[in-house]
Protein backbone atom coordinates (compact mmCIF):
# COMPACT_ATOMS: atom_id res chain seq x y z
CA UNK A 1 0.00 0.00 0.00
CA UNK A 2 2.65 2.54 0.86
CA UNK A 3 4.92 1.36 -2.47
CA UNK A 4 1.45 2.04 -4.52
CA UNK A 5 0.88 5.65 -2.75
CA UNK A 6 4.31 6.91 -3.46
CA UNK A 7 4.79 5.70 -6.87
CA UNK A 8 1.17 7.27 -7.69
CA UNK A 9 2.33 10.62 -6.05
CA UNK A 10 -0.21 10.35 -3.42
CA UNK A 11 2.56 10.91 -0.56
CA UNK A 12 4.36 13.96 0.33
CA UNK A 13 7.39 13.42 2.82
CA UNK A 14 8.51 16.64 4.32
CA UNK A 15 7.29 18.68 1.66
CA UNK A 16 8.65 16.33 -1.40
CA UNK A 17 7.16 13.55 -3.26
CA UNK A 18 8.11 10.63 -1.48
CA UNK A 19 9.56 7.36 -2.86
CA UNK A 20 8.94 3.84 -1.80
CA UNK A 21 12.75 4.19 -0.74
CA UNK A 22 12.48 7.76 1.47
CA UNK A 23 13.71 7.02 4.63
CA UNK A 24 11.20 8.17 7.65
CA UNK A 25 12.30 9.45 11.19
CA UNK A 26 10.86 11.20 14.17
CA UNK A 27 9.70 14.56 13.46
CA UNK A 28 8.69 13.95 9.41
CA UNK A 29 5.77 15.61 7.81
CA UNK A 30 3.78 13.49 5.55
CA UNK A 31 0.98 14.30 3.53
CA UNK A 32 -1.26 11.99 1.98
CA UNK A 33 -4.24 12.01 -0.73
CA UNK A 34 -6.45 9.47 0.43
CA UNK A 35 -8.69 7.65 -2.37
CA UNK A 36 -11.66 9.88 -1.94
CA UNK A 37 -9.05 12.81 -2.39
CA UNK A 38 -9.00 14.07 1.19
CA UNK A 39 -5.24 15.44 2.55
CA UNK A 40 -4.17 14.23 5.42
CA UNK A 41 -1.21 15.03 7.42
CA UNK A 42 1.03 13.64 10.07
CA UNK A 43 3.76 14.47 12.09
CA UNK A 44 5.77 11.08 12.97
CA UNK A 45 6.66 10.50 16.49
CA UNK A 46 7.76 7.40 16.67
CA UNK A 47 8.52 4.34 14.07
CA UNK A 48 7.39 0.89 15.28
CA UNK A 49 10.27 -1.84 15.86
CA UNK A 50 8.93 -4.14 12.86
CA UNK A 51 5.77 -5.61 11.81
CA UNK A 52 2.09 -3.72 11.24
CA UNK A 53 1.05 -0.88 13.66
CA UNK A 54 -1.74 -1.43 15.45
CA UNK A 55 -4.71 1.29 14.88
CA UNK A 56 -5.02 1.17 18.74
CA UNK A 57 -1.73 2.18 19.08
CA UNK A 58 -1.05 4.93 16.10
CA UNK A 59 -1.42 8.05 18.35
CA UNK A 60 2.25 6.60 19.64
CA UNK A 61 3.50 7.02 16.59
CA UNK A 62 1.59 9.63 14.23
CA UNK A 63 0.30 12.71 15.55
CA UNK A 64 -2.54 14.02 12.96
CA UNK A 65 -2.05 17.81 12.07
CA UNK A 66 -5.44 18.04 10.84
CA UNK A 67 -7.63 17.30 14.37
CA UNK A 68 -8.90 14.21 13.15
CA UNK A 69 -7.46 10.96 14.91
Amino acid sequence: MAKKACSGGFAILNGQAARPSSEVRPGDLLELTLPDGRQARYEILALPGSGSLPRNRRGEYLRSLDGEG
